[in-house]
């Protein structure tokens, strides 16, 4: 992990997130790239001539060019951390345009922080980090509200055996190696059958020469509320960091905001990362086509 983008609109989650991507690109070794994306309304009742929409666009950027040099030097110097960090300042849409930027510039991680003042209570995501969770091709972790860095010692893995949980898995290792981590992989289900551990057995099998059981292990809890059992197991263990795989927006929609009480969602204070699924090429020909495990 060489690069870690933090995009920021100055607020205070997202300094939060800020912190915490200082303290976590200081014990992986990387950069931070702190943007920041402005967006000019032109619309109104009159008529705004290009000329001024210029000049208001150009001094905007400079403004706030030298706005963020100044408050990435006062928080490096706050946090104590010896961190380089590169501000990037563009025009246009947040989500646009982080997505175009992760795209055209090697980035390995993105660091957002939640909106709300109870973290995951309620409406977790602001727009652009649920549109990140499910778009990005980096991998993205989220900050609920008030989460702060500290060594990442346990790691829990949520998995349902699919195929592109390999893939995951050996990005979640390279990050657990970074900071001295163990991952857990955990399995939520009403009634474990013999197709799904048939695929538990091949996703370990995939591992077993490249890691000792002490840097990995699965559990398998049967519970018919998927996201209750996650919240126990990353609660009861307790883990300082949750992962997963990226998944439609239904599947957000459901865990966050129609499974789990308020009351049981403002126990989740660590820090979740979501890696994306790759997007499988559409087959050519009358080739046979593999299937998923």
């Amino acid at each position: 992990m060489k690069t870690i983008l933090l995009p920021t609109d100055f607020s205070p989650h997202a300094h939060n997130a800020f912190n915490y991507a200082l303290g976590l690109a200081e014990a992986c070794h990387a950069k931070v790239i702190l943007f920041h994306a402005y967006h000019y309304n032109a619309s109104g009742a009159f008529y705004v001539p290009t000329e001024l929409i210029d000049v208001v666009n150009l001094d905007q950027k400079d403004s706030a060019l030298k706005s963020m040099e100044r408050y990435q030097k006062i928080a490096n110097a706050q946090a104590g951390k010896d961190v380089r960090v590169d501000p990037v300042m563009v025009q246009g849409f947040a989500i646009d345009e982080i997505l175009e930027y992760t795209q055209a510039n090697p980035v390995d991680l993105i660091i957002m922080g939640t909106r709300g003042a109870s973290g995951f209570e309620g409406r977790l995501l602001g727009s652009v980090t649920l549109s990140l969770l499910e778009r990005s091709q980096v991998p993205v972790i989220a900050l609920p509200d008030g989460a702060e860095f500290s060594p990442i010692n346990q790691i829990a893995y949520a998995t349902n055996y699919e195929e592109q949980d390999s893939n995951a898995l050996d990005r979640l290792l390279d990050f657990a190696f970074l900071n001295h981590a163990e991952i857990h992989c955990v399995h939520v289900s009403g009634k474990p059958g013999p197709d799904e551990q048939q695929r538990k057995n091949m996703l370990e099998r995939q591992f077993d020469w490249e890691v000792t059981m002490k840097d990995l292990d699965f559990t398998e809890l049967e519970e018919q509320d998927v996201v209750k059992g996650l919240l126990n197991f990353i609660n009861e263990r307790p883990m300082d960091m949750l992962a997963m795989l990226s998944h439609r927006r239904g599947f957000w929609g459901r865990m966050f905001h129609q499974s789990i009480s308020n009351e049981v969602a403002r126990q989740i204070k660590i820090p979740l990362m979501v890696f994306p699924m790759k997007k499988h090429k559409k087959p050519t020909g009358t080739d046979p086509v593999a299937s998923s495990v």
